[in-house]
């Protein structure tokens, strides 16, 4: 046990006692800190040229709807309420008959446009789209650009989409909408904690859901743990390269077992990352 703690001290010592080790400490969290910042200072600054998306509208019962809607998002969202500041970019819906004698040549004909830098992209939904049969093509809501998983315009698009699409069922079904909205309300289930008694005071506290220590505390120990591999794995397989390369594991080997030699090692592995972990939290 003494051998291993020898080698233990010796890796430890070898480890923290350079210049490296403590730039590192210091450089890691201004690192990740910055990046963050980075990612806050930026987060605003957002692409706000005009969007123009084309409409091919089969089922003849969407697009108008979505044209009035687009025109409302264009006069308030896009803007700051408190600067008047123009954050979001414009959706400018444009819509194109549809061309029933070629379906493909009429996408291919829009994906040019797209390439090409005419339009940001095109839907196209689909002729039973009100009243969705056996036939699923006939019935699909299609969005082509360029970027489609990452793409605020289509998320946006599902809204008005399926709004138009329930008031039309709702007309044609002869029922009042705002009933059909009170009907169909969508009621969340909240997440709280559990209800604890003060026994100071004797009186009961209401149940609370820190968003902290549901989702902060684990962030943050995620941090720390990455901060501790990316600081202390580079250190260690230098080091065991350092001591192939110059033959000491040969000459340590003759002296301990390779179980204390492994096992020393990973002690003084230990130490580095026990000490760097204490030093982040109690700067914390």
């Amino acid at each position: 046990m003494r051998k291993t703690i020898l080698v233990a001290l010796r890796d430890y010592n070898a480890a923290v006692r350079t210049k490296g080790f403590i730039i590192g400490l210091l450089v890691m969290p201004v690192m990740l800190g910055g990046s963050i910042l980075v990612i806050k200072l930026t987060e605003d600054r957002v692409d706000t040229t005009d969007r123009r998306i084309a409409i091919v509208d089969r089922s003849g019962a969407v697009a108008p709807a979505l044209v009035e809607a687009a025109e409302r998002r264009n006069e308030s969202d896009i803007y700051d309420e408190e600067t008047g500041k123009k954050v979001r970019p414009a959706c400018i819906l444009e819509i194109v008959e549809p061309n029933e004698d070629d379906i493909e040549a009429q996408r291919l004909e829009l994906s040019d446009k797209v390439r090409a830098g005419e339009l940001f992209a095109f839907l196209e939904i689909g002729k039973e789209v009100v009243h969705p049969g056996d036939d699923a093509d006939a019935a699909r809501i299609t969005y082509h650009s360029e970027n489609p998983v990452f793409d605020d315009e289509r998320h946006w698009l599902v809204h008005p989409i399926n709004d138009r699409l329930r008031s039309v069922r709702v007309a044609e079904a002869d029922l009042d909408d705002e009933t059909v909205v009170r009907l169909v309300r969508w009621m969340p289930v909240e997440g709280l904690g559990l209800i604890t008694l003060d026994e100071d005071t004797g009186e009961v506290k209401d149940a609370d859901a820190s968003e902290f220590e549901a989702i902060g505390i684990p962030y943050v120990m995620m941090m720390l743990m990455l901060m501790l591999i990316m600081a202390t794995v580079n250190p260690l397989i230098h080091s065991v390269l350092e001591e192939k390369m110059q033959r000491i594991a040969e000459v340590l080997l003759g002296s301990v077992r390779p179980s204390q030699l492994m096992f020393g090692k990973l002690l003084g592995a230990l130490g580095v990352s026990g000490t760097m972990i204490s030093f982040y939290i109690i700067a914390a």
